[in-house]
């Protein structure tokens, strides 16, 4: 049998719910009691008159809307969460019902619950003893989860699996979208899983709000733009025309940001920004599809009440301090969080006018700085492409020597090119000639046979065989195996790695570390930047996840790009001490200019492995290779 004070309170609960909705607006609700707590940035009671653009918003949250979902896609600090704070004030004082929050993690939920939710509970007079004290003992009342008469709050992260299914609820806010996890707990997306628990209510709720992050893994930008899409649009102060605040019409002088101004789109007059009180009281949200159910709002900064922080001139500074730095992060940063776009990463790729630029004329075939030199093979159908590189302190380069060897790699004549290519020298401006002391072949393509045979005789002489890699973090030069039916040395090269390295060496803009220099010479010429600028760098998802980068091809031929590749990891194959090999360079030497002078020897090379007399090596056998089987399959060749 039930007690009095249980009487008491399941009549005042029945009496409750069959209570009608309230005609009381959530911002009517708000203007009458809600209070800011004293660190806000205006601490006091709330004014929706200060930002009149939530209004509109807070009404389609309202019970008596018709308006089931609400997306809210925005620029940081303009009023979202208090929005769904004053939706959470107005659902426990005036129309109790069972609410899910979901924030990215269960810590910002948390975090939440403490900084707003809490301090609204202890604060607002209206909601003072409508939630129980918290207490250890008392599950009444938990940092993740309050109960009201009438309902139930319950705070989660879209990262948990079992908070997502915790309850069913008639109203949901989904808070921060955009760093919500692609997938919780293999059962799909957070939204969608968090969505099954309020569908079953007829006149249920659901406001997603986010500040946009990435155009490839988005959530607020498809679902705003899946609705009737409405853009706040205010009035000039001087033509009266209605438009739309867009960050293309600020303008301010040159060198001047903090003296930034609104230019009207239709008079071309320039708007004070003192003047946005009153633009922002006389302005509504238009609809551009008012057909669609679903309401969606987007707001920038640029429409944030005047004496904020993100004021015009602010925004003005920040962008050209980000511009003049060429910070892509940072400029991804404003477009997210001040423009409220998605950033879109249409990929990193190299300005072949500007690699074209870089050519320089040399004073000798190896200019001074150059201490050791490399080489690398790129096999073709009809032709051996090659490239010879020097290399100084730090890893700066110089493009020495680029060479084409036409002819069927299957034939002896084009591999005699190269050999007699790889044993020549070049002069170098300290006087002394040098001769390529490590060199590296790609087997990776069709005639993988004829390369491993003309390595095999000459790993003692330095020329390995390599393969690329494009396994994610592979490391630029992996362990040797002779598990190839060459029975050679085979080098695995990290070829994305390589090119993440190269392509931030080919922006570098001053000699030094890492410096790529280019000759003048016929044999660097248009043909051969476009072949460097050939590959894009992008990034890769999966399920909607950054995996890491990949590079796409932007034409057909990239063979200058991959002996870059190759000569990078001939250098780390070899890895010499590269220090230590300049302080072995003799001083420049002076031109002869008197016949009488006397003539010396020539020096002998530098950094060349010593050339032992042996037979001519052919590094192809005469007599035919057969195929030899063991059970019935092919094993090999005889």
């Amino acid at each position: 049998m039930l007690a009095l004070d249980d009487a008491a309170f399941v009549d005042q609960a029945l009496r409750a719910g069959l209570r009608p909705d309230p005609l009381q607006t959530i911002a009517d609700w708000a203007d009458a009691h809600m209070l800011l707590p004293s660190w806000s940035a205006e601490p006091g009671p709330w004014r929706t008159s200060r930002t009149p653009y939530l209004r509109e918003i807070m009404d389609c949250l309202s019970p008596l809307s018709p308006v089931r979902r609400v997306v809210f896609m925005k620029c940081a600090q303009i009023g979202g969460t208090s929005c769904g704070q004053n939706w959470i004030g107005y659902v426990v004082h005036r129309a109790p019902a069972a609410m899910l929050i979901v924030e990215p993690t269960v810590d910002v939920a948390k975090k939440l619950s403490k900084q707003k939710i809490q301090p609204m509970f202890d604060t607002v007079p209206v909601l003072k003893g409508k939630v129980k004290e918290a207490r250890s003992r008392d599950s009444g009342n938990t940092i993740l989860a309050k109960d009201y008469l009438g309902g139930m709050l319950v705070l989660t992260g879209a990262n948990s699996g079992v908070g997502l299914r915790f309850m069913s609820a008639q109203y949901l806010f989904l808070d921060e979208v955009d760093a919500y996890p692609y997938d919780v707990d293999g059962e799909g997306p957070p939204v969608a899983v968090a969505e099954k628990r309020a569908l079953t209510y007829a006149r249920h709720k659901i406001y997603l709000c986010s500040t946009p992050v990435l155009k490839q893994t988005s959530v607020i930008e498809p679902e705003y733009e899946a609705s009737d899409q409405r853009r706040y649009q205010v009035p000039c102060p001087w033509c009266q025309h209605s438009q739309i605040l867009r960050w293309s019409q600020l303008k301010w002088p040159d060198g001047k940001p903090e003296q930034a101004q609104y230019q009207c789109e239709s008079c071309l007059a320039h708007i004070p920004e003192h003047h946005k009180t009153a633009m922002l009281a006389a302005g509504r949200w238009v609809a551009t599809y008012p057909e669609r159910p679903t309401a969606g709002f987007h707001l920038n900064a640029l429409y944030a009440p005047y004496g904020w922080v993100n004021s015009w001139a602010y925004l003005a500074k920040e962008w050209v301090r980000i511009i003049h730095k060429r910070d892509r992060g940072q400029q991804q940063t404003f477009i997210n969080t001040h423009l409220a776009e998605t950033w879109e990463d249409m990929g990193e790729h190299l300005n072949q006018s500007e690699l074209a630029g870089r050519r320089e004329a040399y004073a000798a075939p190896c200019p001074e700085g150059v201490v050791v030199l490399t080489a690398a093979v790129d096999v073709q159908d009809n032709r051996l492409e090659c490239e010879c590189v020097g290399w100084g302190v730090d890893e700066e380069s110089w493009s020495i020597d680029y060479q084409r060897f036409n002819g069927s790699p299957a034939q002896p004549d084009v591999w005699a090119q190269l050999e007699t290519w790889r044993q020549q020298t070049w002069q170098h401006e300290a006087g002394v000639p040098m001769k390529i002391v490590q060199l590296a072949i790609d087997t990776g393509g069709h005639h993988a046979k004829e390369a491993y045979a003309f390595v095999k005789p000459r790993e003692k002489e330095r020329v390995c065989a390599t393969k690329g890699s494009n396994q994610p973090g592979h490391p630029l030069v992996g362990r040797p195996t002779k598990s190839n039916y060459g029975k050679v040395n085979l080098y695995a090269i990290g070829t994305d790695t390589a090119k993440d390295t190269l392509f931030s060496r080919l922006t570098l803009d001053t000699f030094g570390p890492g410096y790529c220099h280019f000759p003048v010479s016929a044999l660097y010429d248009d043909e051969y930047f476009a072949q460097l600028a050939s590959e894009e760098k992008r990034s890769k998802y999966e399920r909607g996840v950054l995996q890491g980068t990949v590079y796409k091809k932007l034409r057909a031929r990239n063979e200058a790009l991959d002996l870059k590749v190759l000569n990078m990891a001939a250098l780390a194959i070899l890895n010499p001490n590269l220090k230590a090999l300049a302080k072995q360079l003799p001083a420049r030497t002076r031109p002869i200019t008197s016949p009488a002078a006397p003539v010396e020897p020539p020096p002998k090379p530098i950094y060349a492995p010593p050339l032992h007399p042996r037979p001519p090596i052919d590094p192809f056998r005469t007599r035919p290779r057969t195929p030899y089987r063991t059970g019935g399959f092919t094993k090999g060749w005889r």
